[in-house]
């Protein structure tokens, strides 16, 4: 979703070095630093991150629904709460 966000929201020149640098294996510091920025500034990331907290918000409250025991709605809760919970 990022990337797609990304070259759909990004300045066609920046969507354009996104689209052809990424996933070079050999990329400099100064190329993933514009594509981190492309990603940045173009709101990609941004809408990315609603998304996944819209997702994990209607995730937890189905969990929070099903009628199972205790230990295992606890179990799956860790194992989602791993999943989207995380830091760059």
């Amino acid at each position: 979703m990022l990337v797609g966000y990304t070259l759909q929201q990004a300045e066609a020149s920046d969507a354009t070095f996104v689209d052809e640098r990424l996933g070079i294996s050999d990329l400099t510091d100064a190329e993933i630093a514009q594509i981190r920025a492309s990603m940045v500034d173009s709101g990609a990331l941004e809408a990315t991150e609603e998304l996944i907290t819209s997702y994990s918000n209607r995730a937890f409250a189905a969990l929070a629904e099903l009628d199972i025991d205790e230990y295992s709605r606890t179990a799956l809760h860790g194992l989602a709460t791993t999943a989207v919970r995380r830091s760059a």
